[in-house]
């Protein structure tokens, strides 16, 4: 793993005991930044469609059985919420297998996307639902990075 990879995720791991983030929507930002400077520098790619394909075949896959066993009450959540909506496309995606590891790492990247893109809004009660879930996932997946 590139060095500068190794300090960011560790970085995140010092400040979690640390620094208290209370803003969930910060939280997912900063955890998502990790997660995808890991996945860029252990892949090698640059597009989430490239770096999907790599994580389908990575590690991080086979252990997604444990990780989501830590985490079922996010997961449980989001699939309550039923759909995510995709603001690039306009597409809306059922979460009815969010469970499985590549809807998950699709619906992660959909909420960072929204987030970024700038329709998760922090008033909003489903909005926030998604990215508090969202993030308790991503500090999973980024614990077990190596």
């Amino acid at each position: 793993m590139n060095e500068r990879v190794k300090s960011l995720i560790a970085w995140w791991g010092r400040n979690q005991s640390s620094v208290s983030v209370d803003d969930p929507f910060i939280k997912f930002f900063l955890c998502y930044v990790c997660f995808d400077a890991w996945t860029t520098s252990e892949s090698g790619k640059d597009s989430f469609n490239e770096k999907l394909d790599w994580l389908q075949a990575s590690y991080l896959k086979d252990r997604w059985k444990n990780i989501k066993t830590h985490i079922n009450g996010p997961i449980a959540d989001l699939k309550k919420l039923s759909y995510i909506k995709d603001m690039l496309s306009g597409k809306e995606y059922t979460l009815d297998k969010v469970e499985n590891f590549d809807q998950m790492i699709h619906t992660l990247h959909r909420i960072r996307c929204n987030l970024f893109h700038g329709s998760k809004h922090p008033e909003n009660a489903r909005d926030k639902n998604f990215v508090e879930n969202g993030v308790k996932i991503l500090e999973k997946l980024v614990a077990e990075l190596n």
